[in-house]
């Protein structure tokens, strides 16, 4: 298992562990800040692994705008998955339910 693994691995834990402690006490906004925060630092990591690194390149990506696109759907797709509605997606990234409905009609999910 590689070091991304495990960060990946620690990453859906706690995911996790947020998810069965939502009504025991921690104020909502604090652990849906922590959500957001894990969410997109798992979706980093998995283009992290997924993406070999050459430090002899150190060219950087051409369009920006379509490779934040592309993460902000992949974290998305990851909220709605691990939270299993998109109403509850939207409170762990932190965004109105109609913004995230947008987004989700703007990136065909």
């Amino acid at each position: 298992m590689t070091e991304s693994d495990r960060l990946l691995a620690v990453c859906r834990t706690c995911i996790n562990s947020l998810n069965s402690v939502l009504g025991a006490g921690l104020p909502n906004n604090t652990v849906l800040q922590i959500k957001q925060n894990l969410f997109m630092l798992e979706a980093a990591m998995q283009d992290f692994s997924a993406t070999p690194y050459d430090a002899a390149d150190t060219s950087l990506p051409t369009d920006l705008k379509k490779a934040s696109m592309e993460f902000e759907k992949k974290i998305i797709l990851r909220a709605i998955e691990s939270c299993g509605s998109k109403r509850k997606a939207a409170k762990a990234l932190n965004l109105d339910h109609s913004t995230l409905i947008k987004k989700c009609q703007r990136y065909g999910i």
